[in-house]
């Protein structure tokens, strides 16, 4: 399952390994680190405006190889005029991008028991 972002239209929001390198490429610093750590728990999605545009951008290219920074710029100023809510928009890069596979958070197991204690 992959995260949706509502935009000019429902769009799968996905982070492959090209759309991770062409991030880096285009905003100049590696995607992984726009996460940090917050008080030991696992990383949290530290993010301003510009990096979000780019961080969209980025998970938009796998649906639609042809859309640009610009493009997605204008998609999120009309998302946000709309009444989207920009911490809505952190929380859905930070759990596409975990849900790639690719990132340093493991992906959530349905069938983990949250109150077990951990294995030995």
């Amino acid at each position: 399952m992959s995260a949706v972002i509502k935009l000019d239209r429902e769009r799968p929001l996905v982070y492959t390994l090209l759309a991770l390198k062409q991030f880096k490429q285009k905003y100049g610093k590696p995607f992984g680190g726009i996460f940090v750590p917050m008080d030991g728990n696992p990383p949290e999605i530290a993010i301003d405006t510009d990096c979000m545009v780019h961080a969209i951008w980025a998970g938009l290219i796998a649906d639609d190889a042809k859309i640009t920074v610009e493009r997605t710029e204008r998609l999120l100023q009309a998302h946000f005029r709309n009444g989207g809510y920009y911490p809505d928009m952190v929380e859905l890069v930070a759990t596409a991008y975990k849900e790639s596979g690719v990132s340093l958070v493991k992906k959530d197991d349905p069938d983990e028991d949250e109150d077990a204690p951990p294995a030995a």
